[in-house]
């Protein structure tokens, strides 16, 4: 009987090294296909790429997005949001003197925003002026100087025409596309202080390449837009329409 256990116990020694060998030779072969693998051809021009900061984070180019030509211009694009305030973070960025400051909210991604030739963000909320109450859910009213820590963060394209757009009222979006005007070098989406701004597509041209830019929400959380003043604001419906 004793004799017998000790024969199985050499019998499940023997597999087991066996078996870890198998697996250490299919994990070498694995490792071996993938390096003898040809290098990609490429004719990117290396003369062109994009900054520094781009090898560092999870943004990458698009893989062979010059297979068919010869790369003549380069444009860095950085786009992020949503940009929106609860309570909790408008009140963090109160100073003594009852004024706000959230330019530390944006310090970690200010070299990567500044380095880009299009810098994007999503204003999801109204920025209506601080005087009609600065407030965060349901309801929202962003602080003036959240406005102001994305212009020194770098950010050159703000999209308005969101679900929350309408939170203060037709007054919130006329206020807020006023407020923009304050920065002549950004360019607000989505919201109209006209018909005619509502008809045109604003365009801005980097390096040579012309980019149109278009901004529309599906809707106002139940919040109606006045009938005189539809062009107000960027619909999706209004677009089908169109068809």
């Amino acid at each position: 009987m004793l004799d017998t256990l000790q024969r199985s116990k050499k019998f499940f020694l023997v597999c087991l090294i066996f078996l870890v060998l198998l697996t250490a030779c299919g994990n070498t072969d694995v490792k071996t296909s993938k390096a003898s693998l040809p290098p990609a051809e490429s004719n990117i021009d290396t003369s062109l790429k994009a900054p520094n900061w781009v090898d560092k984070s999870p943004i990458q180019q698009s893989p062979n997005f010059t297979e068919d030509k010869k790369v003549q211009s380069v444009v860095n694009l950085i786009a992020t949001g949503d940009n929106l305030y609860h309570d909790a973070v408008i009140k963090d960025g109160k100073q003594k003197d009852g004024s706000y400051d959230y330019n530390y909210i944006y310090e970690n991604i200010k070299k990567a925003v500044k380095s880009s030739d299009l810098a994007i963000v999503n204003q999801e909320t109204p920025i209506a002026g601080n005087n009609l109450k600065v407030q965060g859910y349901p309801t929202f009213n962003t602080p003036e100087e959240v406005g102001q820590s994305l212009v020194d963060t770098g950010f050159n394209i703000v999209t308005q025409a969101t679900n929350h757009a309408m939170d203060m009222g037709i007054k919130g979006v006329a206020n807020t596309r006023e407020y923009w005007k304050k920065y002549p070098d950004v360019i607000p989406v989505g919201i109209n202080e006209s018909k005619n701004e509502r008809n045109e597509i604003k365009t801005i041209t980097k390096n040579g390449i012309r980019f149109a830019l278009l901004n529309y929400t599906y809707g106002t959380n139940g919040i109606k837009i006045p009938a005189d003043k539809s062009w107000a604001l960027n619909l999706i419906e209004g677009v089908a329409k169109l068809k």
